[in-house]
């Protein structure tokens, strides 16, 4: 593991400690038991807001290499220009 992931894993872990989570879709920092999250060996490794969960398809399955992480949005981005 790299130190630039070690040091990832400890922030996480110190965050879910305090009761608080990052989410990987909208990056917002926000409380633990408003997220999914999925945990490996006592790590959290993966997880999302209910908001970003109410507004994407979400797939997580196991694989023989880790755990697969797909999203899709349900609606549309619209991007406006001046």
């Amino acid at each position: 593991m790299s130190q630039h992931s070690h040091d990832a894993v400890q922030q996480a872990i110190r965050e879910a400690d305090d009761g608080l989570f990052a989410c990987r879709i909208c990056k917002v920092l926000g409380p633990l038991d408003q997220a999914l999250t999925v945990w490996r060996n006592g790590v959290p490794v993966y997880g999302f807001c209910d908001s970003c969960a109410a507004s994407h398809h979400i797939l997580i399955r196991p694989t023989e290499r880790g755990i697969e992480v797909k999203g899709k949005r349900l609606d549309a981005i619209v991007l406006s220009g001046s």
